[in-house]
């Protein structure tokens, strides 16, 4: 999104940091160690243990009504973790130093508690499918938890014997992991400009300063400390591919990869058809976008630092105000539904964002849906005032919403996988970017636009994909060798398949080989980023039906399949909307859309650029060319 765009974003319109929102955990406790919270805490033990006393080694011998009354006993149990765990972990991003003791604290004592009721699921795969249709016509409150009982059985080829299945939850290895690899994270430091940034803010130096020699001086920075971290970041990697790929080979599974596959309830050939459609369309779209980027700017090739910067935007500082970006974002949703500029409305009337940049605070945006069954879903981002900030609190909130709408509908039944997950996101931010476009009254706006989409998207589909490939690449010479990956190899990964997908516009040079060390999806969640591109090509084909205006009460359905969370499967989509994720040729249809942005783009750019010498022609921002 354009700075300059209908007149949204101005020099002046930004607000202080300590004016932006926090998290109002007035509805939750007054601190960690509050008795307030110590009493659920003491509730949520003897729940458990009245669970375990009442059921373990009954459940085969349970009727109907008796089996869901101990399954929604067990989804409280669920739900009041849920809320206390989320409160002490949006502690600790809010301010890692102060709550980073009290957070791996809580996670020792609950854990153990939480490992006794462990066996439920263990003894309701036992049950004999044919019991277990029966049962489920024997009552209706077991009909409503169907979709449950057939996830659970899906996870029997994959699931370990109970005493092992314990011993891996209380031990908690890969959390860990996790937890050394954020607190490296936050206490890592960027000297730049004689201060000592974070992450976060020498990120947005690279990505948002207008001058040149600024980007790449703050690039040149962050390459030396991940440089110097880098055998940090090797140790990680290496202890969680051992890690979970002990535990994945023990399930079963045959990749790596396989089990965030059966998590997110995908067929693998599906995801397999995605990943060679986007990497059958990096030169058309990709490199193609890169090199009209690098003309843009004058140049014959993009610096790495330049991959993300928008030369369209005005060059003074601009920003928009938290109020504006309010105020975009619910007219943006409500211009479609008023279901979701109501549910918007509630995360910035209530205190479920916290958006204020800190110290100690964590880098980059979420939204949390754990405590949205007992309170609701809380949503955090860093936001500076600039165009991608707005962006992605409208992304933000568009998984709030979906949060926030499943909680006790889809979501109580099974919770929301990461594919469909991306889908409510990627449709708030084409919302907003659809309503920006909408307003501008020139072709100078209109450019910074769609100049910025596309960019968006570039992140969004092929750098993702770029992610995959990588870490497919580590688990693969892991797996193939039984040996933890050298420096370099890590190195040599990272610059080999993010250089594919850059083409030669951006040439990569090996002071980039240790960056991979920052994206945290690596190490928290192994082989989610693909579902980036996922929900991205779907978004696209569920726009174009809505556009198209060929699909009766399409609002009405959007919002209901919102509602279905994890219970949503593709046939619905396709019942619904007319979208096969099954057919090998929806992946293209999605890039297409992408493709077609592009050519609107470079038609736009034509007149800017001078054929004999393919430079940027001056023109003021704003002003139409």
């Amino acid at each position: 999104m354009p700075v300059n765009a209908g007149n949204d974003f101005s020099s002046n319109a930004s607000k202080k940091h300590n004016e932006l929102p926090q998290w109002d955990f007035t509805d939750w406790y007054p601190d960690i160690d509050s008795p307030e919270f110590d009493a659920d805490f003491q509730t949520l033990s003897s729940l458990c243990q009245e669970f375990s006393d009442k059921y373990k080694g009954n459940v085969s011998s349970l009727d109907a009504a008796s089996l869901a009354a101990a399954i929604s006993e067990m989804k409280a149990i669920g739900a009041l973790s849920g809320k206390m765990f989320t409160y002490v972990q949006l502690k600790k991003v809010q301010d890692s130093e102060k709550y980073g003791q009290a957070f791996e604290s809580f996670q020792s004592k609950a854990s153990p508690i939480l490992t006794t009721i462990m066996f439920f699921e263990h003894e309701v795969m036992e049950i004999p499918d044919t019991t277990i249709e029966t049962l489920i016509g024997q009552s209706e409150d077991l009909k409503a938890f169907a979709p449950w009982l057939e996830k659970v059985r899906q996870d029997i080829p994959h699931t370990l014997p109970l005493n092992v299945e314990e011993t891996l939850s209380k031990l908690r290895p890969v959390s860990d992991w996790v937890a050394f690899y954020q607190d490296v994270m936050v206490d890592l430091k960027f000297p730049f400009d004689g201060q000592e940034l974070g992450q976060g803010e020498i990120m947005n130096i690279i990505t948002n300063d207008p001058d040149p020699d600024r980007r790449a001086g703050a690039q040149a920075v962050f390459e030396d400390v991940m440089s110097q971290n880098v055998k940090i970041f090797a140790r990680i990697h290496n202890s969680i591919m051992r890690l979970n790929g002990t535990v994945n080979s023990d399930r079963q599974f045959e990749n790596p990869w396989d089990s965030r596959h059966h998590s997110n309830g995908i067929d693998p050939a599906i995801v397999d058809a995605l990943e060679t459609s986007v990497k059958d369309s990096y030169e058309r779209i990709a490199h193609r976008f890169y090199a009209l980027k690098a003309r843009l700017m004058g140049k014959d090739h993009l610096p790495v630092q330049d991959r993300n910067f928008n030369p369209f935007e005005t060059t003074d500082g601009a920003s928009m105000s938290w109020q504006d970006s309010e105020e975009l974002i619910l007219d943006a949703f409500g211009g479609f539904s008023p279901v979701m500029a109501e549910t918007a409305q509630k995360f910035f009337d209530n205190g479920w964002i916290d958006a204020a940049p800190g110290k100690n605070k964590q880098g980059g945006a979420f939204a949390h849906p754990g405590a949205a069954k007992l309170l609701n879903p809380m949503v955090m981002t860093n936001f500076r005032g600039t165009p991608r900030c707005v962006a992605t609190l409208a992304h933000e909130l568009g998984h709030g919403i979906h949060q926030y709408l499943a909680a006790h509908k889809g979501d109580a039944i099974v919770s929301t996988p990461l594919t469909y997950a991306e889908t409510a996101s990627v449709f708030g931010e084409m919302l907003t970017f659809k309503l920006l476009l909408e307003k501008a009254s020139n072709d100078d706006q209109k450019r910074a636009l769609l100049f910025g989409k596309v960019n968006d998207m570039m992140n969004t589909v092929f750098r993702q994909i770029a992610f995959y490939d990588f870490e497919k690449r580590n688990n693969k010479m892991f797996k193939e060798t039984g040996k933890p990956l050298s420096v370099e190899q890590f190195q040599q990964n990272w610059l080999e398949s993010q250089q594919e997908s850059y083409g030669d516009a951006i040439p990569l040079n090996d002071n980039y080989g240790s960056v991979f060390g920052y994206i945290p999806h690596f190490v928290r969640t192994p082989f989610y980023v693909y579902a980036y591109a996922f929900g991205d090509a779907l978004v696209n084909a569920l726009y174009a039906v809505y556009e198209e205006g060929n699909v009766k009460d399409f609002e009405e359905k959007y919002t209901r399949m919102l509602e279905m969370g994890g219970t949503l499967k593709p046939e619905d989509l396709q019942d619904m909307f007319g979208i096969d994720i099954k057919d090998p040729g929806f992946w293209k249809k999605g890039l297409d859309v992408i493709e077609a942005m592009l050519d609107d783009l470079e038609n736009l750019c034509d007149p800017l650029l001078q054929p004999e010498q393919g430079v940027v022609v001056a023109a003021a921002p704003g002003q139409s060319s």
